[in-house]
């Protein structure tokens, strides 16, 4: 018999397991720093995306695509502990902030060829750019 009660899911930015022990999900949490509450904006993100239209969320989840596998691609290129501090000297932001930019603003300055009409006023996720001035 085997035993896979204990399943335990990796994620693919740590080598630190899901489980129930809080000091390694303390040291994931200080490991990935900034990213780690970009997730959870991403959660909080995805509720305001089900209120869209469904062709504007199908758009904006094409977006959001895009721009995570450009951040993705960019991030690579520089060492992991050093990947926060060399985006925001590169970009003049941290990718939060980034991501609180309008679509349109966010392709122009990562410079993605990418561009749907429909979602250029939305930030990353999904609220309206002209509501938060």
């Amino acid at each position: 018999m085997s035993q896979n009660n204990n399943k335990s899911n990796v994620t693919s930015t740590t080598l630190v397991i899901d489980g129930k022990s809080t000091r390694l999900r303390d040291m994931r949490v200080k490991a990935m720093g900034e990213s780690m509450s970009a997730e959870t904006q991403v959660i909080d993100g995805d509720a305001r995306i089900k209120k869209l239209d469904k062709v504007v969320m199908a758009d904006l989840l094409r977006a959001r695509k895009v721009i995570d596998e450009n951040l993705e691609s960019i991030l690579s290129n520089y060492p992991i502990n050093k990947q926060a501090k060399l985006f925001k000297i590169r970009f003049g932001m941290s990718v939060d902030q980034l991501k609180e930019l309008s679509i349109k603003d966010i392709n122009l300055l990562l410079g993605i060829k990418h561009k749907i009409v429909s979602i250029t006023a939305l930030d990353y996720f999904g609220r309206s750019i002209l509501e938060q001035e």
